[in-house]
Parts: structure tokens; sequence; C-alpha cells
């Protein structure tokens, strides 16, 4: 029988030992971590874990790219908390980078580093309000997570600057 601890969060309910220490550690770096029931299919997606031996959060980042001839979703697993936001990106943005999208990020890779912005929902603000909170490309995971609220892993949402305005209001 798997341990469970009591947990005062969105799970409303008891979490196994190994999501207790995860959002304990997302709670020590100022992020609240929320984790949903179980039965929930963005938890059985989530692949968000602690290594233990060095204390890193690795997280599952939901990339996603609103403005492409089609708009597509994309995940990276296991993101080492310490990788700077601009390296996560590099692997889409890069012309260099191994193309297995077709050219549907054309767009964005016209932009570059300096033409987009990175922007994640903010979880905190009541469901019929629509706050996003801009991230800096030069800072890491850890730092941009801090006085956030994610609900199991992030979604970070790609818009070229031109179009950042019906993001930030």
């Amino acid at each position: 029988m798997k341990r469970q601890i009591r947990d005062r969060g969105l799970s409303n309910g008891y979490l196994p030992r190994n999501l207790f220490r995860l959002r304990k550690a997302a709670l020590s770096r100022g992020t609240n971590l929320a984790i949903l029931p179980q039965f929930y299919s963005k938890r059985r997606e989530s692949t968000c874990y602690l290594d233990y031996k060095d204390h890193k959060i690795f997280w599952r980042l939901e990339w996603a790219f609103p403005h492409s001839i089609n708009p597509i979703t994309l995940y990276d697993e296991r993101v080492d908390e310490e990788t700077l936001l601009a390296n996560c990106l590099d692997k889409y943005l890069l012309p260099q980078s191994t193309d297995t999208f077709q050219g549907q990020l054309d767009y964005y890779r016209s932009y570059g580093h300096a033409g987009v912005s990175v922007v994640v929902k903010d979880e905190g603000c009541p469901a019929n309000v629509q706050k996003y909170i801009l991230l800096k490309q030069y800072k890491s995971l850890k730092e941009n997570f801090r006085k956030l609220t994610i609900i199991e892993y992030p979604k970070l949402i790609v818009v070229p600057n031109i179009h950042l305005y019906n993001y930030l209001g």
C-alpha cells in the first residue's frame, strides 16, 4: 500500500509522497503548484518530478504557438528548473534546429528571440478573468515561476511582440 499524506491544496485530499514532496519543494521556491485529482487528464500527462538527490524540479513544459499557420501545441519533457527560458525556446526558434514541424513555426522563426515574448496564464485570478503574465527569457524557469500558481505543469504561450497587447491589455 502506498503511503499518502494529507494535503490541503487544490487536490482536496491525499497526495502520494512524491507529489507531496514536489509540491513542498515548489512552495519553497515561491511557486504554488496545484495538483489535480487523479482522474483529470492533465494529471495523467504530467511528468514533473523532484530529483531528491540534487533537490531539483524537472518540469514538463507545454508550448502553445497560437499565431502559426495552424495553432500548434508542443511539449518538452523533464526540463531542469535551472535552464534559461531562452535556451528552452531555442529548440523551436533557431533555424538550425531540427525541423520536424514542416515549416509551421517559420512565422515565429522570422522574428527570432527579440521579436517574441513568452506569457503564461495567471491561474490565481478568477475564472472569468483572462490575465497573462510576461516571462523574462534571460531568467531561469525557477526565477520565472516564482510567485506564480501552476496547475500540474506550466503552459507557456509564445506570442510575437506585435500581438502582445492582446495578452497584456
